[in-house]
């Protein structure tokens, strides 16, 4: 990664191996040793609990520097000999915690987080199938953004989608701007913010470091200065800086992620004791002969400081269904097991020493026109 950012930057081969070259890299002794432990620790772990074999199992780690866009750590996989794939920059469907976009694009399209949403099964327009909320879970016909939020209910992020002139292109957008790029499985359908759509978890940590900066995107980069053979500095980073919402907006998009933690299927992480935004994910596929498997489960949040993303994803190409290792005890694999229980382990290294910095209270954009 180093070496494709220096090249990037206009560093030519022979500069980059035997130029003379000093590279600092943005990365965080401890935080990197902790991101290589707890993600082996828990892929262990939760393989061992099923006598499954673990080299099946993919966890991945990344996290970044709010401010700064500095990845502080990245964890791709334990052996880069067996696999050389970095599942930490590898897009996978991101299941619900694509509804941080949609909960933006919402807000920036002129609803509010007191806006209310269908919370029951229901067919959206034009589609030929009812959408449904994890076990078909009926949270009445009217909920708020916060409670959809907290307890991800499928149905009203959909209706919300429905609802938007346009709707599924502007919560593509909003995620495009927050730094997540367009790939597969952005579905141009009312659908998406159920997480088709496929992101890295090093793009969806730099993402929602968006809304933790109270709405500037900063680009996420590993290479903090070059020094040639004579000490001078001869390239700084200076990544680049766009403002996705208006800080209002972000505040409200974080006080909603906060309540998934105080409330809802993020409550593993209240370990940190400190205050955390951040949504949970998991992904199901169905097969041609009705039953259905979990190709991703996440766990994407953030401090005033760090914004961190962990993906788990199973099989060889990380498409295997990840039910084979669930928690004992748990009919799935849940985003809110594994992936936060990595998530909350590792940022109790990553935000040692640093200040317990509150987030900004919510705006309520929009709470005087609430359309229904």
């Amino acid at each position: 990664m180093v070496e494709r950012e220096l090249s990037k930057a206009g560093f030519d081969s022979s500069q980059i191996s035997g130029g003379g070259l000093k590279v600092t890299t943005t990365f965080d002794e401890d935080a990197q040793k902790a991101a290589v432990e707890t993600s082996q620790r828990y892929t262990k772990q939760s393989a061992e609990a099923v006598g499954r074999k673990a080299s099946k199992l993919h966890a991945a780690l990344a996290s970044v520097d709010v401010n700064t866009g500095e990845v502080i750590a990245l964890y791709g996989g334990p052996d880069f000999v067996k696999n050389s794939r970095n599942w930490a920059t590898t897009p996978r469907p991101t299941a619900s915690t694509f509804k941080a976009y949609a909960l933006a694009a919402g807000l920036k399209d002129g609803y509010s987080l007191l806006s209310r949403f269908n919370g029951n099964t229901f067919t959206p327009p034009g589609d030929a199938r009812p959408v449904r909320n994890e076990f078909s879970h009926q949270y009445g016909s009217s909920v708020d953004l916060i409670k959809a939020t907290a307890s991800s209910i499928n149905t009203a992020f959909v209706d919300l989608t429905s609802r938007m002139d346009n709707g599924p292109r502007k919560i593509m957008k909003m995620a495009q701007a927050a730094g997540a790029p367009k790939g597969a499985g952005w579905d141009n359908n009312y659908r998406i913010p159920l997480g088709t759509a496929e992101v890295s978890p090093l793009a969806q940590a730099s993402a929602y470091a968006t809304f933790a900066n109270d709405g500037v995107a900063v680009s996420s980069h590993v290479v903090r200065e070059v020094r040639d053979r004579k000490g001078n500095v001869v390239y700084e980073a200076q990544p680049e800086k766009k403002r996705a919402v208006t800080d209002d907006i972000a505040h409200d998009v974080t006080h909603a992620l906060s309540t998934v933690v105080e409330e809802g299927t993020g409550r593993a992480v209240q370990t940190l004791e400190r205050p955390v935004a951040g949504k949970t994910g998991t992904k199901d596929r169905t097969n041609a002969d009705g039953s259905s498997d979990v190709v991703s489960a996440w766990f994407v949040a953030y401090t005033r400081q760090i914004s961190t993303a962990v993906m788990y994803v199973a099989g060889k190409d990380g498409n295997g269904d990840l039910d084979n290792y669930a928690r004992p005890g748990d009919s799935t694999f849940f985003g809110g097991t594994y992936p936060a229980l990595t998530w909350a382990d590792y940022m109790k290294t990553a935000t040692k020493g640093q200040a317990v910095r509150q987030f900004p209270g919510p705006a309520y954009v929009n709470r005087e026109e609430i359309p229904q």
